[in-house]
C-alpha cells in the first residue's frame, strides 16, 4: 500500500505546498517556512495565537483560536496545510472557516486530483 501526506479525517479546508527546494535535514529552513506560514495567516486572522499541539501522531497544529486548528503534515516534499474546527462551536466554526479559508488555500501550490488504488494521491498543480 503507498503513502501520501496525511491530513486529518475532520479537516474542513486543505491545501497542498511544494517544498521540494527544502533541504530535509535543514531545520532552519523548515522552521522559517514554518514561521512564514504563521506570520501569513496570523497578520489575516489576529484572533489565532500560536500552538505546540499535535491532533495526532502527525497533525502539528501551528495555530488555533476558539473555532478550529490550522496545522500541517508532511511527507516527502509536500505538506498538507488544513483546518479542523472545534468541536465545542461547531456551526461558528464552519461560518469562521467560511470566511477565513481562501487565505489557507491561497499558501498552497497543488491541489489533490484523485488517490490511485494503492493509496498513492495524485496531485496537480493550482492555477494562477
Amino acid at each position: 500500500m503507498g503513502r501520501s501526506v496525511n491530513v486529518p479525517y475532520n479537516a474542513d479546508v486543505v491545501t497542498y505546498i511544494d517544498v521540494s527546494d527544502i533541504e530535509e535535514d535543514d531545520e532552519y529552513q523548515w522552521e522559517d517556512m514554518l514561521q512564514n506560514i504563521i506570520y501569513q495567516l496570523k497578520d489575516k486572522m489576529p484572533s489565532l495565537y500560536e500552538s505546540n499541539e499535535w491532533l495526532g501522531n502527525e497533525e502539528k497544529i501551528l495555530l488555533e483560536n476558539c473555532f478550529a486548528y490550522i496545522g500541517v503534515c508532511t511527507y516527502g516534499s509536500i505538506i498538507s496545510l488544513w483546518i479542523v474546527p472545534k468541536d465545542q462551536h461547531l456551526d461558528l466554526a464552519y461560518n469562521w472557516i467560511s470566511k477565513i479559508a481562501h487565505h489557507v488555500k491561497k499558501l498552497g501550490d497543488f491541489i489533490k486530483d484523485g488517490t490511485m488504488s494503492n493509496g498513492v494521491s495524485v496531485y496537480k498543480r493550482k492555477e494562477e
